[in-house]
């Protein structure tokens, strides 16, 4: 289904996760099944839910917040010369 063809236009759409309608939107579409929305709260519960998992698998996240944000401002580019 093209991107441009997503339900959006319909006004309203039931979330995937709780069933409850919501305007269309206000939802989160995935890429590959536009079809399958969810609403912010579930999505909010969802992000909750994986953070452990994300730390358990991507190590850096176990670094501090100032390390990890020194080690992502080493990886962007600037334009100025050196």
């Amino acid at each position: 289904m093209p991107e441009d063809a997503v339900p959006a236009a319909c006004g309203w759409a039931d979330c995937h996760c709780c069933g409850r309608s919501y305007p269309a939107v206000n939802m989160v579409r995935f890429h590959a099944h536009p079809d399958d929305a969810l609403c912010v709260t579930c999505v909010a519960w969802l992000s909750e839910r994986s953070r452990p998992i994300v730390r358990r698998l991507y190590p850096v996240w176990q670094l501090p917040a100032r390390v990890r944000a020194a080690r992502t401002r080493r990886c962007i580019p600037t334009d100025q010369p050196a």
